[in-house]
């Protein structure tokens, strides 16, 4: 049976919309006032929508309230798709194929869980190059990365894989082959070997 993602965002997704994701929790060290920045300097060039995916049950309701009042302020209220009730973890990465690009512009991550979803389903990814995300995205091979805390880094990088299709499909190929040294088996293994070097 065939999920529609319009589930959770009340048909608002149309077929011809030019979707970006930023999964994840609702806090200010994932990027959502740089994402809210680039979108407000790219949108005369290229009329976007954002994903929120964690706005149905905000993680700081202050901050969200924060994220609206700005989107309002630069004028973008419109180009923000807010589900309007919690995504399940198994749909999350329906949502983010449907995504034409997948940022994390996080200003540090302990290990990107919504990245390697990312590339996992084949989506062009924005990284920001802090430690937790750029063990995981090499530049111009599976992903692009930008400096964090740079909305203008950000809005470049978004508006290079909307306007430059070979390269977006070269990421999101290269994407999918990347993510195998991230397979549990293979991690588990390792990590009993660091052990056992450890204890003799």
């Amino acid at each position: 049976m065939h999920f529609d993602i319009n589930f959770y965002f009340d048909g608002k997704i149309k077929e011809q919309d030019t979707i970006i994701s930023l999964p994840g929790r609702v806090v200010q060290r994932k990027g959502f006032i740089e994402a809210l920045e680039a979108l407000s300097k790219i949108k005369k060039k290229r009329n976007c929508k954002l994903i929120i995916t964690g706005m149905a049950r905000p993680y700081d309701k202050r901050f969200a309230n924060q994220i609206l009042k700005l989107a309002k302020k630069l004028g973008i209220q419109k180009n923000l798709l807010i589900p309007s009730k919690l995504i399940l973890r198994r749909h999350l990465p329906l949502i983010l194929k449907r995504s034409n690009i997948v940022i994390t512009p996080s200003y540090y991550e302990g290990l990107g869980l919504t990245a390697i979803e990312a590339l996992a389903v084949g989506r062009p990814l924005i990284l920001t190059n802090v430690p937790g995300l750029n063990e995981i995205g090499v530049h111009e091979k599976n992903c692009l990365m930008i400096p964090p805390q740079n909305s203008d880094a950000l809005g470049h990088a978004i508006l290079k894989l909307l306007n430059n299709k070979p390269l977006a499909e070269y990421l999101a190929k290269n994407g999918t082959k990347s993510i195998k040294i991230f397979n549990n088996k293979k991690f588990t293994h390792k990590l009993e070997k660091v052990y056992k070097n450890l204890i003799r």
